[in-house]
């Protein structure tokens, strides 16, 4: 018998509350994550369980899966926007003021030009 019955209510609204509860654990105060739990739970009964899914999916994309987070994205309608992939980091513009590494590692004291 599990000794937090709020745990089997997070996996019967869908995947995405148990996944955002485990990542909010390491960072809830007493590191288990169960204060955070009921408080999610409870705004399922206040949006819907759908739109808590679709928040909580949110929240672990975004890797912002606090209380706060997913209480954000139920009030400002988030959950009903496409999460936008990160965008690929651009390579460094060439520039003749931008040293590289290998400037940096020749081992030789810089000089003045």
């Amino acid at each position: 018998m599990d000794a937090f019955p709020t745990r089997g209510l997070a996996h019967k609204i869908g995947p995405s509350p148990p996944t955002c509860l485990r990542r909010s654990w390491p960072v809830s105060p007493t590191g288990t994550g169960l204060p955070v739990l009921p408080g999610i739970l409870r705004l399922g009964k206040q949006y819907s369980p759908t739109r808590l899914e679709a928040a909580c999916g949110r929240a672990v994309a975004l890797q912002a899966c606090s209380y706060q987070s997913v209480k954000s994205i139920l009030k400002c309608n988030l959950d009903s926007l496409p999460v936008e992939p990160a965008e690929p980091a651009q390579a460094p513009s060439e520039h003749p003021n931008i040293r590289g590494s290998e400037y940096f590692d020749s081992g030789e004291p810089p000089t003045l030009q």
